[in-house]
């Protein structure tokens, strides 16, 4: 800095005696000479960034699902093959049935028969060879052939294939019952619980924003006029 202030006298020395200009001058030039010797200005600046990243959400729930349906159920109640039914004599089977159930009777012989179905008062009451006063369902008179009933009451239900033939050889004599069947179908409701898993996706863009400081040096004049 000494050195610094030597030169301003020697150089205001030297204007006032060459008389060049006025005092305002000599400032001037004071100025201009000295803008040499003052040392730079340390400036910070503060840059803002921004960032930005995404997010994924995933939102899982499980509810439970319940109906009804309907399911058939089948299951054989009455069932005979090759079985003689010698000239008037009768074939008898019985099963317990349900209300509500349907039951499919079916049957074929090598010749004609008589089939009946009979509640167990009516079974009671009926004679092997002699007309009925009443039953469930009947066929008379026929090698093959199907019945098909509702059960109205829970009961014992009794099937009976006569043979009504009197006679000896094919229309008469021995009666081969090839095979009888009864099936039962019944519907029941069912009620069933199942569990559904739903996923929802959510997607989110998240910005964030930092700053950055920078350091540096500009000269005073610059850093004097606002040129940086």
């Amino acid at each position: 800095m000494a050195t610094f202030f030597n030169q301003l006298s020697f150089f205001s020395v030297k204007m006032k005696n060459s008389q060049v200009a006025g005092i305002g001058g000599s400032v001037a030039i004071l100025i201009v000479i000295a803008s040499g010797f003052i040392p730079a200005v340390s400036v910070t600046s503060a840059t803002p960034v921004s960032s930005a990243y995404t997010q994924v959400v995933y939102n899982t729930s499980v509810s439970t699902v319940t109906g009804q349906s309907n399911s058939t159920q089948t299951t054989q109640v009455y069932n005979v093959s090759s079985y003689p039914i010698s000239t008037g004599g009768c074939f008898h089977q019985a099963a317990q049935l349900s209300v509500g159930m349907n039951v499919s009777v079916t049957w074929n012989a090598v010749d004609t028969v008589d089939v009946y179905v009979f509640t167990s008062s009516q079974y009671s009451s009926y004679s092997c060879g002699s007309s009925p006063a009443a039953s469930v369902a009947n066929q008379l008179d026929t090698a093959s052939g199907i019945l098909e009933i509702r059960v109205s009451a829970s009961d014992t239900y009794h099937v009976v294939v006569h043979n009504g033939h009197t006679g000896v050889g094919v229309m008469g004599g021995t009666v081969e019952l090839n095979r009888l069947s009864g099936i039962v179908s019944s519907t029941q409701t069912v009620t069933y619980s199942s569990y559904v898993t739903y996923t929802q996706t959510a997607t989110a863009t998240l910005t964030t924003t930092t700053t950055s400081t920078s350091t540096g040096e500009i000269g005073f004049w610059q850093w004097l006029f606002g040129q940086h």
